[in-house]
C-alpha cells in the first residue's frame, strides 16, 4: 500500500499529540512505514512546508524535530512533469 502524507500529517508525527487532532491516526501511518507495512511517497516540498510551520510555531525545537523527520528517509516525488 502506498501512502502520500501531506505536511499536516507529517507534522503530527513530531508535535504534541494532545494538541493535534487525529495525531494517533497520523502516527499509525508513520509506524506502518517504519514497520515496512506500507510505502510512503512525500511531495518534494514537504521539508519546506513542515520546516516553515515548525520554525514559526515551535522555534525552540524545530531543528531537532526536522532532524527526526529527515532521519525517516522518506522517498520524495519530484515536482513537475515526468
Amino acid at each position: 500500500m502506498l501512502v502520500v502524507p501531506d505536511a499536516s500529517v507529517i507534522l503530527k508525527w513530531v508535535l504534541p499529540a494532545e494538541r493535534e487532532p487525529h495525531a494517533l491516526e497520523a502516527r499509525e501511518i508513520r509506524n506502518a512505514y517504519l514497520d515496512r507495512e506500507c510505502d510512503l511517497l512525500v511531495p518534494a516540498l514537504w521539508l519546506f512546508e513542515v520546516g516553515n510551520i515548525l520554525a514559526l510555531k515551535f522555534a525552540d525545537h524545530a531543528a531537532a524535530q526536522l532532524e527526526l523527520l529527515c532521519a525517516l528517509d522518506m522517498p520524495e516525488q519530484a515536482l513537475g512533469p515526468e
